[in-house]
């Protein structure tokens, strides 16, 4: 893999107003990009992965797992991008 990834957990732990999140697009579902555009790191599964990182159906369910982990902003990116 030529990516960095981020669990759950690890991202439950980042401070929420300080931590830069992006919800991509893609044409399979949403990924959810954790950090600066220079320094990005994917959500990591193991349900509906591309590259080991994880694509999220809708965007609800996108939202929820940020809400999980106790994150309550982010962007949304909709141009068609791909987790790398």
């Amino acid at each position: 893999m030529n990516h960095d990834l981020i669990t759950p957990g690890q991202l439950a732990q980042l401070p929420a107003d300080a931590t830069a999140i992006t919800l991509v697009g893609t044409p399979d579902g949403y990924g959810i990009a954790v950090g600066p555009a220079d320094r990005v790191r994917w959500l990591a599964g193991t349900a509906g992965t591309a590259n080991g990182c994880r694509v999220y159906r809708s965007l609800d369910a996108a939202i929820a797992i940020l809400n999980a982990c106790g994150h309550r902003r982010a962007t949304i990116d909709i141009t068609g991008g791909r987790p790398q």
